[in-house]
């Protein structure tokens, strides 16, 4: 019986980060092509049997960014009205997709994963395409105060960015943030 499904429902995303490997030099590798999973296409895959078991359901993306898939709402919506008690997180940059969106996510259980590598501008210098002020306002805009969604910050760290951690997570917390969900120490 399948317990966890973490499905990669978009290879869409705005960012250009330097170690993606979708891009090569910041441009995209050849023969790329960004798409996403269609809501018919993935409730005709994922059955309702299936979506009924799960204990938890991934929104992540290797090569994109689940908020990148216009369909994400439909999506998480479906899998909730099949299965209330479903553990859904999402991971993303929290630069790309519509502001109304996060803001319905938020009521519908889910935890959502802000990437952010620096504040301010330090996250565009290695979050390249990830603008901040978008960002911002779509991590206000997942609101968790009256609700059991919860939101966090992963957070890569390195040389250039380790004075940066703590004003990210202070952001973090003026603004609703639970945690800092992890904290990679990468050298490059």
């Amino acid at each position: 019986m399948i317990k966890c499904l973490d499905i990669e429902i978009s290879s869409i995303c705005q960012a250009g980060c330097p170690v993606c490997p979708r891009r090569i030099q910041g441009r995209f590798a050849r023969g790329f092509t960004q798409t996403y999973w269609k809501y018919d296409k993935l409730i005709k895959t994922v059955t309702e049997e299936t979506a009924r078991g799960l204990d938890k359901l991934v929104l992540c993306g290797n090569l994109g960014d689940p908020m990148g898939n216009p369909d994400i709402y439909k999506i998480v919506k479906w899998f909730k009205d099949i299965n209330p008690n479903l553990r859904v997180s999402i991971a993303t940059n929290g630069g790309i997709g519509k502001t109304e969106i996060y803001s319905k996510l938020a009521h519908l259980d889910v935890r959502m994963s802000f990437g952010v590598d620096g504040y301010q501008a330090g996250n565009e210098l290695y979050r390249i395409g990830v603008k901040w002020e978008r960002l911002e306002k779509n991590f206000k805009a997942f609101n968790t105060k009256n609700n059991h969604s919860t939101k966090a910050i992963q957070y890569l760290m390195w040389d250039q960015t380790t004075e940066q951690v703590k004003p990210v997570v202070e952001w973090a917390k003026a603004n609703g943030g639970t945690n800092i969900l992890q904290t990679t120490l990468a050298s490059f």
